[in-house]
């Protein structure tokens, strides 16, 4: 009966405002400027315009155009039902230009058929939303500011009600023009001239990325006086969507380190061999020079020598591993084959195989070396990874074998279980990092992406961030972890997440736009100040990450 009642009072509310509208009314492009969190919109020749009817302004609930201001859309096309709600979202902002340039203005017509039949008008109007609306679960439309639909876009009025009490939004009208901010996370394209989409990174005030065979810098505050600083040996590995597999470089990944900006790509010289570059900016000269604490070193006959780095000391792994503390270098050939490595203070974290033939699939054995006594000691047998963290009370260390899952050894606490995880699928997935007393753990099983935070070190009850059955990558950065969705499916909200400690979740909708190989997260680097650039179709998106977490 209350449903009945309600859509028996949506119908009389549809056809009072078609009423009102019996005579031709007029809705009209905006004759003054808007501006959305800083970007100014042009609805001139925009595909879902912004217009004015009864001295009004109606925004166009586009499902971008939503994101980029903190809220999400759904339309249930069984019932003829649309939600909104203010959420905890982002993404980028997408100008949506036509082809051709919008009318000054455009007739407003009633709508003759009941609420939750189907109706669309044949000619270019605008016409009063003929659907149920609820705007954060409670019903919205009617009165003398009716939502309103264009190019099958349902549009709604900014008055006070909708863009400050239900939307969360500040806005002003002024000699500027309309503003309009809301509270969520900011983005900000970068005009960086002649960026192809790959990689960009801020490092000293200037922003650094590629521009095809060109390394480019920019200065943060006039990206158009840009300068190219560095010329890679061969052309990058794409040219449109032809993939080429030899005599071709793969895009360059910048990073922080030492306080210094580095740059590593491979060279692929033929199809079978590669050469890895590791490159650091040389400020006095303005370009990339050799770096003399790289990260990998090729090598033709054998797997590439990988190397980790704290102060004075340096990690070796090849087949096997070996270390040194400013001086002479010694050797871990007893422990076998090594695989993994982390530093702790003084202390080495190394996960190795038996030395009799070379597997990188093999079961490892942990060990901890003692760089300052020389003691090894055996942490655990059988596992095929590891993570360790310094801990207020000692080092935290956490595996993960078949069967078992992920596991903190200090408290034999069991993390993640599932029997099956590790069992067949060669692109299963675990990876965490700790940010604060929290652990972000990402991990991917069966096409499925996951990425959830667990309190008081793996303890507590987790919670969420994303869950999707698209693909996914992941990395971390200094005081954050980052997780991107490689496809768009339709049910995914959120498709790029950011944790850093003590701040709130970025979640954006910004998605890829190509194969595996070209990912919407290219930039791994994040800017300086915390604020975090990556990119997506094409473009360097900057996101300022400055919002507490909520208590």
């Amino acid at each position: 009966m209350k449903k009945l009642f309600a859509t028996i009072m949506a119908v009389a509310a549809i056809f009072a405002a078609s009423a009102a509208m019996a005579q031709d009314e007029t809705a009209v492009l905006p004759a003054f400027d808007v501006t959305l969190n800083g970007q100014k919109v042009d609805s001139r020749n925009r595909e879902y315009p912004l217009f004015v009817y009864r001295d009004i302004t109606y925004f166009p609930m586009t499902y971008y155009d939503c994101r980029f201001l903190g809220l999400t859309t759904g339309w249930d096309g069984r019932t003829y039902t649309l939600t909104v709600n203010k959420e905890n979202i982002a993404g980028m902002y997408r100008d949506n230009v036509s082809g051709t340039n919008n009318p000054h203005s455009w007739t407003v017509r009633p709508v003759e058929v009941p609420v939750g039949q189907e109706y669309r008008y044949t000619g270019e109007c605008v016409e009063p939303a003929h659907f149920v609306t609820y705007v954060n679960g409670q019903e919205a439309g009617g009165g003398d500011y009716p939502l309103m639909t264009l190019r099958g876009v349902t549009y709604f009025p900014l008055t006070w009600e909708y863009a400050h009490d239900m939307f969360g939004w500040d806005y002003n009208f002024d000699e500027n023009g309309l503003n309009i901010s809301s509270d969520n996370y900011r983005t900000e394209i970068l005009n960086l001239p002649g960026f192809d989409g790959t990689n960009a990174a801020e490092y000293g005030g200037y922003y650094f990325y590629q521009a095809g065979q060109e390394i480019r810098r920019a200065p943060v505050n006039d990206t158009s006086a840009a300068e190219t600083v560095y010329t890679m040996p061969l052309p990058p590995y794409h040219v449109g969507d032809e993939i080429m597999w030899g005599d071709v470089a793969y895009p360059a990944q910048f990073s922080v380190r030492d306080g210094e900006l580095r740059m590593t790509f491979t060279d692929v010289d033929t199809a079978t061999f590669t050469r890895v570059y590791s490159l650091k900016y040389d400020p006095a000269q303005n370009t990339f020079v050799e770096d003399d604490r790289p990260d990998t070193v090729s090598n033709s006959t054998g797997p590439d020598t990988r190397y980790y780095y704290a102060d004075d000391i340096v990690v070796k792994i090849g087949y096997t591993a070996s270390y040194s503390r400013g001086g002479e270098e010694v050797s871990l050939r007893e422990l076998g084959n090594a695989y993994d490595c982390r530093i702790l203070g003084h202390r080495l974290y190394l996960r190795c195989a038996p030395a009799e033939g070379y597997d990188s699939g093999a079961l490892s054995d942990l060990y901890k070396v003692d760089m300052d006594t020389g003691e090894i000691t055996l942490v655990t047998r059988e596992i095929n990874g590891f993570w360790a963290f310094e801990g207020p009370e000692g080092d935290l260390i956490y595996t993960y074998t078949d069967g078992e899952g992920l596991v903190r050894l200090d408290t034999d606490e069991v993390i993640i279980y599932n029997a099956d995880y590790w069992a067949s699928d060669a692109y299963k997935t675990l990876e965490l990092t700790l940010l604060g007393d929290e652990l972000a753990v990402y991990s991917r099983d069966d096409g499925h992406t996951r990425l959830q935070v667990f309190p008081e070190y793996g303890s507590g009850k987790p919670r969420e961030i994303l869950s999707s059955d698209a693909y996914g990558s992941c990395g971390s950065f200094d005081g954050g972890f980052y997780v991107c969705l490689c496809e768009e499916l339709p049910e995914d909200k959120y498709r790029i997440a950011i944790l850093r400690e003590g701040m709130e979740p970025y979640l954006s909708s910004d998605v890829s736009d190509g194969w595996y190989g070209k990912v919407s997260w290219h930039g791994k680097v994040f800017a300086e100040g915390g604020d975090a650039i990556y990119v997506t179709e094409g473009k360097a998106v900057r996101v300022t990450l400055d919002r507490p977490a909520k208590e």
